[in-house]
């Protein structure tokens, strides 16, 4: 799910080692496979403990994920589902300070991902990729250079989130005033002006806004149009170089243009403190009439709300803003993952329990078992009309925790479009959007260099700038100042050269 919280960097080293430890493992045994030769199906099932963030989510008395996960691979399967990031790590904690590994962990951080293996306490799956035959069909080679470090595989990571955010605007806004939807930055400022100055809901009332959103993410087309990733600090490449946004021949246009948004009022002010839902709030109060965000507007409990607050409030996916550069919405990492695989070293001690790992991560990546863990029994939960999957009332009603075993990841764009079958049109248009491509995911960077300091540098002196605080020409010197303070130039010789090793660079 969306939401997953992001692990604090100021992990105690030996909680930190923990937090990589999800579950990696491969496919059915062969000649020779240290696994397979002293794996036997016990007479007793193999217990194995899951470990990762639930999010709140509840297991219901009668699992019948676990129940035919157990019948078939022949374990005691339980899951350990901490509510949050922060009780994560402090359950985690606790266990490994009393040497009580949980069998598999999950999370979603490559830096804890380093520390771990920096520490030696993660197996090295090199040995066993052969055996995970099933899961590297379902997850695609990516998914294994994700978990590379130093040569060695240290994790598995899951198949990505899908990225489908876009611009949405209030149609029945921009009917009222009877504009045309916008395709240029000089077009969206217009109906930006005409939805914060025109009284667009009626109300006779100054009480809207153009745009809103969360935090850079609200100009992410806007760079885009200008071929710069800003919102998530991304590393991409352009005119054959490794860059951040800094870096960008195109930065300070891009920063040029935001600022005349900024200038006009037409931006929801507190645009860099909103936290968690409190854009898509704004949105469903009519508060604003321009948001970046996803399909997520319109899955059934907000369009609820949505329809509550204002029956007539109609929104749509806006097309992608054109500019100098093209069109690109914001920037996908390459390297993301929607959570890391990795088992304990110590788990290689116990044959059969790491075959037990192996099977469970391949069976799950099968047609059979992925079907399972996504939506539920066959022909009680989803029918089958030609190979596509259709939920029944059943399924809808009593699958929405199984998200929880889905240990491999699952094709997000296939699986939302069934999921939120009612959502389906929005889901696919995101999907197709343009995006610059960033490599953030397959990136350590070096000790000497503190990204969290300079991605903060950067937005500050950014914020400046558009704020009128510091002038425009100021932009020209962040990347030096990155070098001069930071020692970015470190980071960008990593970046090179881990790209270069995994191919992504020339």
């Amino acid at each position: 799910m969306n939401k997953r919280n992001r692990l604090n960097g100021a992990i105690v080293s030996v909680l930190s080692a923990s937090l990589l430890l999800t579950g990696c493992s491969g496919g059915s045994g062969s000649e020779n496979d240290p696994v397979a030769e002293s794996s036997k199906t016990p007479s007793n099932p193999v217990k194995l403990e899951v470990m990762k963030v639930g999010f709140g989510a509840k297991l219901p008395e009668d699992d019948f994920v676990k129940k035919t996960l157990d019948e078939k691979l022949n374990i005691d399967l339980n899951l350990t589902l901490p509510a949050s990031g922060d009780d994560f790590k402090t359950q985690l904690n606790t266990r490994i300070a009393s040497g009580d590994f949980p069998d598999v962990i999950e999370l979603d951080n490559r830096q804890s991902l380093q520390q771990l293996a920096n520490m030696g306490v993660l197996l090295d799956l090199t040995p066993y990729l052969d055996k995970l035959s099933d899961a590297k069909r379902f997850i695609g080679d990516d998914g294994f250079k994700k978990g590379i470090m130093n040569g060695k595989t240290y994790a598995i990571a899951k198949t990505p989130y899908l990225s489908s955010n876009a611009y949405y605007f209030r149609k029945d806004w921009l009917d009222q005033l009877g504009l045309s939807v916008p395709t240029t930055s000089d077009e969206l400022l217009k109906v930006a002006k005409a939805f914060t100055e025109n009284d667009p809901d009626g109300n006779g009332v100054k009480d809207t806004y153009g745009i809103t959103g969360a935090d850079w993410r609200a100009f992410a087309p806007i760079f885009g149009s200008y071929g710069v990733a800003l919102s998530d600090f991304s590393t991409y490449i352009k005119d054959g170089k490794v860059i951040t946004a800094a870096q960008d021949p195109n930065f300070k246009a891009a920063l040029t243009d935001v600022k005349r948004f900024i200038e006009a009022g037409v931006v929801d002010p507190e645009v860099f403190s909103n936290k968690g839902a409190a854009a898509t709030d704004k949105a469903i109060k009519g508060m604003v009439g321009i948001l970046f965000t996803d399909f997520g507007l319109f899955k059934q409990d907000t369009a609820d709300k949505v329809k509550a607050a204002n029956p007539n409030a109609k929104w749509e996916i806006m097309p992608t803003i054109k500019g100098p550069a093209g069109q690109f919405e914001n920037a996908v990492d390459l390297g993301a993952s929607s959570g890391l695989i990795a088992i304990p070293k110590s788990v290689e001690k116990d044959k059969e329990k790491l075959q037990k790992i192996i099977d469970l991560l391949n069976y799950v990546s099968t047609p059979e078992g992925a079907q399972l863990v996504q939506f539920g029994l066959k022909d009680m939960h989803f029918t089958l009309d030609n190979n596509a999957v259709k939920l029944t009332d059943q399924g809808t009603k009593e699958t929405g925790y199984i998200w929880v075993y889905q240990f491999t990841g699952r094709p997000e764009r296939e699986y939302l479009s069934i999921k939120f079958n009612y959502a389906s049109a929005y889901i696919e248009e995101g999907a197709k959007r343009n995006r610059i491509q960033a490599y953030n995911g397959f990136i350590d960077p070096p000790s000497s260099v503190n990204m969290a300091d300079a991605q903060r540098y950067l937005f500050e002196q950014a914020m400046q700038i558009i704020y009128g605080k510091t002038p425009l020409e100021h932009a020209d010197k962040i990347a030096a100042d990155l070098n001069s303070k930071f020692g970015f130039e470190a980071y960008l010789d990593q970046a090179a050269k881990q790209l270069k090793e995994l191919g992504y660079y020339q």
